[in-house]
């Protein structure tokens, strides 16, 4: 007893498993692409971000900036003490870090609501290439960290 399919069922069938998998293969592409995509977009907003608060100077206060990296090799004490109690709540990036203080959280919530929706006047931001940490230094807390 022969139980092999006749050749048209055959090359149906093949067809069929090869377009399958070709549709599978430019989904996960596809989908690849987009978080990339998207993650790069939000990476790109907030750095444009960091720098237009730095041009406004009335929501965020950049004359104590200064780069406060892991090693905390810093020569101001200040700033130095904000990432190294930040350190203590979350793993910092590599890399250098800006630290501000915000003095007109209102502006910052115009500008981005999502991103600064619950911070308030004399927060600690700490800026790097990879996010945005808000740090309460009052309570001691980190209150959002925005990638």
């Amino acid at each position: 007893m022969d139980t092999d399919l006749p050749v048209g069922r055959v090359d149906k069938w093949q067809k069929s498993l090869v377009i399958i998998l070709v549709v599978v293969v430019l989904v996960v592409l596809g989908l690849g692409w987009y978080i990339f995509d998207v993650m790069n977009s939000k990476l790109e907003k907030f750095e444009s971000l960091a720098q237009a608060a730095a041009q406004k100077n009335s929501a965020v206060d950049l004359t104590e900036k200064k780069e406060g990296t892991l090693n905390l090799s810093n020569t101001d004490p200040q700033v130095g003490g904000v990432v190294e109690k930040v350190s203590k709540h979350i793993l910092l990036p590599a890399g250098e870090i800006t630290v501000a203080t915000v003095n007109d959280a209102e502006a910052l919530r115009k500008e981005n609501p999502k991103a600064f929706q619950y911070v308030k006047n004399g927060d600690r931001l700490l800026i790097s290439s990879e996010s945005v940490i808000i740090y309460d230094p009052v309570v001691d807390k980190i209150v959002d960290v925005a990638r």
